[in-house]
């Protein structure tokens, strides 16, 4: 009796036929195949190897920028800098009214400083007299 061989093949496969056009005509444009090794052109697999294998590798050694979340989207430490936030911006606006509220007082001093002046010029005037 033959025992039939197993073969040990691995497939990609897609839901929609259109994707798979797409991801063919893609590979098989005139830019990519400039750049890939001519042993792997016209070759389905090796062209969706060679592809993944170059974006990864841009993407490794930084050519194009990978944006990777700090936090999770729903995540405690997100909220809690949220709060932190807007306790630090509520927190400046008192400084701010703080300042506010020393300058008119600086400006008030210096309108008392002014009536002082002008009053003890008076009594010396007066005195004089």
């Amino acid at each position: 009796m033959d025992e039939k061989k197993k073969r040990n093949n691995a497939t990609i496969t897609f839901s929609d036929k259109a994707q798979k056009e797409k991801l063919l005509l893609q590979l098989n444009s005139m830019q990519l195949q400039n750049l890939m090794p001519k042993s792997t052109r016209g070759r389905d697999c090796q062209m969706v190897i060679w592809a993944i294998d170059y974006l990864y590798n841009l993407a490794v050694r930084g050519k194009i920028r990978v944006q990777v979340p700090m936090f999770e989207e729903d995540s405690q430490e997100k909220y809690q800098l949220i709060d932190e936030i807007e306790r630090l911006k509520k927190q400046l606006h008192c400084q701010d009214e703080m300042q506010l509220q020393i300058q008119r007082l600086k400006d008030r001093v210096r309108e008392l400083e002014c009536l002082e002046e002008s009053y003890v010029d008076t009594i010396n005037r007066l005195k004089k007299r």
